[in-house]
């Protein structure tokens, strides 16, 4: 009988070691996967931190936004201004060649009748009214 209490307690000294193997293993395994779980909460950290960076550039992106908006419609008003009053100046410059072009023809037929042009005057000012009117 002895013989088989002694086989008994090799078996079990046989299957306490392969036990102390196997949490010897699972230790390691373990260890890793909390090194593992540091390492992703460093990552998570590292999001949070770039997610709150991206998030305040973008709210100063805005404000920047924002107040170039302001500007930029404050200039287009006076653009929009000052292209109404030179449209103004070019209808009235309009209406002045017009005029003038209209009272040449009958001012400078009687003075081509009492006295030739001398050869050196100064050019027909119609023209010079048609070309500015092409201009536009």
């Amino acid at each position: 009988m002895e013989l088989i209490g002694l086989a008994i307690n090799g078996l079990v000294a046989a299957l306490l070691a392969v036990t102390i193997v196997y949490c010897f293993r699972l230790d390691l395994r373990l260890s890793a996967l909390r090194s593992g779980q540091d390492g992703l909460k460093d990552v998570i950290a590292a999001l949070d931190r770039a997610t709150l960076r991206a998030q305040t550039s973008l709210s100063d992106l805005k404000g920047i936004g924002l107040a170039a908006e302001s500007t930029l419609k404050s200039e287009i008003d006076k653009a929009d201004t000052l292209l109404h009053e030179l449209r103004l100046m070019v209808q009235s410059g309009d209406r002045v060649a017009d005029r003038l072009a209209q009272s040449r023809p009958a001012a400078a037929a009687p003075a081509s009748a009492h006295s030739p042009k001398p050869a050196a005057s100064k050019e027909s000012p119609g023209p010079i009214f048609d070309a500015l009117r092409q201009a536009r």
